[in-house]
């Protein structure tokens, strides 16, 4: 999920006009740039670490075992 100003730009659907001002942006301030990649890097080991999203996928297949296990 990308936060506008802070871990991205969001530019509207078929918007080239903010898409290009918005680049210009990236490509001219360094301190921006570097603040939104911390910023992301920072997102993405909160919500994707992989040890995570390993625990989340081991729930979900205990919940379906115990699921079945009640059928049968």
């Amino acid at each position: 999920m990308v936060e506008h100003e802070v871990t991205g730009l969001v530019a509207p659907k078929g918007d080239s006009e903010t898409l290009c001002s918005y680049l210009d942006r990236l490509l001219g301030d360094d301190e921006f740039r570097r603040t939104l990649g911390v910023n992301v890097r920072e997102f993405a080991k909160e919500h994707w670490d992989m040890d995570q999203a390993v625990d989340r996928i081991v729930n979900i297949y205990q919940t379906i075992t115990d699921t079945r296990s009640d059928v049968e």
